[in-house]
C-alpha cells in the first residue's frame, strides 16, 4: 500500500484501455489491465471516469473513489464527490 503522502489526487479514464490494448494486439489482455488499474487505484486519490463505457473497465479495480462526471459538465474547482 502506497502511504497517504505518496499517493497523488486524481486520474482520469476517458477510454477502456482493456478494449483497445485487445482489438489493437489481437488478444485478449483485460486480465493484465485490470491488475494494473487495482495497482493504480492504489495510488490515486481518486478515479474520475468521463463516460459511462470508460467506467467499466474501473468496476474490477475495487477502487471505493470512483468518480463518475461528463467531460462536458467537469469543473475542477468542483468538490470531487459523487
Amino acid at each position: 500500500m502506497i502511504p497517504p503522502s505518496q499517493r497523488r489526487p486524481v486520474i482520469f479514464s476517458h477510454e477502456r484501455l482493456d478494449d483497445m490494448a485487445s482489438m489493437f494486439l489481437e488478444m485478449e489482455v483485460s486480465g493484465q489491465v485490470h491488475a494494473m488499474n487495482r495497482f493504480l487505484a492504489t495510488i490515486y486519490d481518486k478515479v474520475v471516469v468521463t463516460t459511462h463505457y470508460s467506467a467499466g473497465e474501473w468496476i474490477y479495480s475495487s477502487s471505493e473513489d470512483l468518480i463518475s462526471k461528463s467531460v462536458a459538465s467537469f469543473n475542477p474547482g468542483e468538490s470531487m464527490c459523487m
